[in-house]
């Protein structure tokens, strides 16, 4: 083969080569920042307390409630009124299962994180400490 003909094979390779990972990179970066945006979009769940719960600090009675998880906040609002009676602040975690159901972690009468049902994220509840 001359040196003509190899170097017309091989350019076109090299640069294929070098613009791969960039491209790789690129659509990973898009995908981060989707699954971001995911994130960010508010998730709403009917749930139901069972015994008296702190959230952040608020003792919330057993009933029914419309949990909110926005982008850095879980609102708990009163069915029946709609008014919020308790929020804290959340950090949304990614986890590798799908869950099929919410789910709330209830530690010691003080609420800690819900996983939220159909999704494969989670809220962990930032409580204070008073």
């Amino acid at each position: 083969m001359s040196d003509h003909k190899l170097s017309r094979f091989l350019l076109p390779l090299a640069i294929a080569a070098l613009v791969a990972p960039v491209t790789w990179s690129h659509s990973r970066a898009k995908k981060a920042l989707a699954d971001e945006s995911a994130a960010k979009t508010p998730v709403t769940e009917t749930v139901k307390i069972p015994h008296p719960t702190v959230i952040n600090g608020r003792m919330v009675q057993p009933d029914e409630y419309r949990m909110v998880a926005g982008r850095i906040t879980l609102k708990v609002e009163d069915l029946k009124t709609n008014k919020v009676v308790a929020e804290s602040p959340i950090t949304w975690k990614q986890v590798g299962r799908h869950f099929a159901k919410t789910k709330m972690d209830i530690d010691r009468g003080i609420l800690t994180k819900v996983d939220l049902g159909g999704t494969r994220e989670s809220v962990l509840l930032h409580n204070s400490r008073s």
